[in-house]
């Protein structure tokens, strides 16, 4: 919540609770009062801290004091946020039918990829332990070469 927000969120807060303009007017420091306030709400979801008050003012009830006010609006804010993630259910996996031809063309490109890494491995269990090291050069080579071609084939597919 920035501080446009807050004076917006203090003032729907005060139409609610008119008492609570009352308690502010009185302060003896009001504007750093309000400032520390507002610190205290900026990780605080403006929506969410709104729909708090407004429970508050349904119910008929203000549960604290008017000194504990931001701690509770945040706390209750965090709670009512946590609930949403928690009541959302897993967007599913994007099948590849979904993505646009170009992207499709990209992800044939990494499929090969992979396989060509396959074949690498699969051939370097194969090979006698003498000639390994001559044998992982010149795979690394022909994977780099692979990789090389695949990422120009992907860039001229998606028109880069």
């Amino acid at each position: 919540m920035n501080y446009e927000e807050f004076t917006e969120w203090l003032a729907m807060s005060q139409t609610a609770f008119p008492n609570l303009g009352t308690w502010i007017n009185g302060l003896p420091d009001a504007s750093k009062t309000m400032g520390i306030w507002c610190k205290t709400l900026e990780a605080t979801d403006p929506k969410t801290a709104a729909s708090v008050v407004l429970e508050w003012h349904r119910t008929g009830e203000r549960p604290v004091k008017w000194e504990d006010w931001p701690w509770a609006v945040r706390n209750e804010a965090y709670q009512m946020d946590r609930g949403k993630v928690k009541e959302q259910e897993p967007e599913p996996p994007r099948m590849p039918e979904q993505f646009p031809e170009r992207l499709k063309h990209v992800l044939r490109l990494f499929v090969r990829i992979g396989q060509a890494k396959h074949r690498i491995a699969e051939e370097r269990a194969s090979t006698p332990t003498d000639r390994l090291e001559q044998f992982e050069a010149d795979a690394a080579q022909r994977l780099d070469k692979q990789v090389d071609l695949y990422k120009r084939e992907a860039l001229k597919a998606a028109g880069l």
